[in-house]
């Protein structure tokens, strides 16, 4: 669940007892403004777009999802021109939906400025090129 209020996206696991008071498991700080997350289909990583950057943000599992966790790192998806076009506020002007193909390779992401843009999974994991894509 993503939150605006809190800056941060909370992980809860799925239970016949989950509830309005069920505590997180984990908690994805440093999100800015969260709205789309996919899970990559290998459950190791979290990637969560930013509405208020021009960046996802990518977090790591690690040995489970429970307890709080910074960004390993953050990708800028937009150019600074297409962000700043989008910043009606400072809640604005980034990232908004995100999805994942099925081939687990392709990212697409998009906003209001941005209709759609595709980047190869790895170069937003870390396993390609450095921060800044070119769609």
């Amino acid at each position: 669940m993503s939150s605006h209020g809190t800056r941060d996206v909370k992980l809860y696991r799925t239970s016949p007892s989950l509830g309005p008071k069920t505590e997180p498991v984990g908690t994805l700080q440093d999100a800015g403004f969260p709205h789309g997350l996919r899970f990559t289909g290998d459950d190791r990583h979290i990637i969560v777009a930013d509405a208020g950057s021009p960046a996802v943000h990518v977090y790591e599992r690690g040995d489970s999802w429970t307890g709080r966790r910074g960004p390993a790192r953050s990708v800028g998806v937009l150019d600074e021109e297409t962000f700043q076009r989008g910043r009606a506020s400072v809640e604005e002007g980034g990232p908004k939906g995100l999805d994942i193909d099925r081939s687990n390779s392709v990212i697409a992401v998009t906003c209001e400025e941005q209709a759609l843009a595709f980047y190869p999974l790895a170069s937003v994991l870390g396993s390609g090129i450095g921060p800044g894509l070119a769609p």
